[in-house]
């Protein structure tokens, strides 16, 4: 309309934000003012809760959720949802540890994407540092950078981005003060 003024351009540092469940209503009343402005929005109420199965998280609002991706999907931001290991403790590491049933997972949030139109995706998948235990890591490592890069391959063969949502690893050591090295962000 020529009655508003233009939404301010995208600024040279890329902005990205999560749009968690718990604050739709917040999110959705400024959307149409601040997403434009915005390189990617992550909807923050995805759960991984099987091998082949994301679903909406139970404490969302799906019409406030439906309104808030109206909003994006208007506003030309990428799309790139959050999808959070929804899981028992050690349940994810053991899908990504056998072949078969990451190559399924990997295959359920291609298809999720697809299914979304999404432009990418970005893992949440923090059990393993919270959850599991340390002394799972050294076997949960190979498996986690093993699942990333299939992943990975996978969207970026169909033009989607792939982000990772971990918390911090401060050197290369494998100790107690080392972070969360289960990750390994080589």
């Amino acid at each position: 309309r020529t009655d508003e003024a233009a939404p301010p351009p995208k600024p040279s540092i890329p902005l990205d934000a999560w749009a968690p469940y718990w604050a739709l209503e917040a999110s959705t009343a400024v959307a149409a003012e601040r997403l434009a402005s915005m390189r990617d929005v992550s909807p923050f109420w995805f759960n991984a809760t099987g091998v082949d199965a994301i679903t909406i998280d139970p404490n969302t609002d799906t019409a406030a959720a439906e309104a808030f991706m109206q909003a994006a999907a208007e506003s030309g931001v990428s799309v790139v949802p959050s999808i959070v290991d929804a899981l028992p403790a050690g349940a994810m590491a053991a899908i990504l540890s056998d072949p078969n049933t990451r190559s399924q997972h990997v295959a359920a949030i291609d298809a999720f994407a697809e299914a979304g139109r999404y432009d990418g995706i970005d893992l949440d998948y923090e059990r393993f540092a919270f959850a599991d235990g340390r002394e799972t890591w050294e076997a949960t490592r190979p498996s986690w950078v093993a699942f990333v890069e299939e992943l990975s391959a996978t969207l970026h063969a169909d033009g989607r981005t792939l982000t990772v949502s971990i918390p911090p690893i401060y050197d290369a050591e494998r100790t107690a003060a080392s972070g969360y090295w289960v990750y390994d962000y080589g």
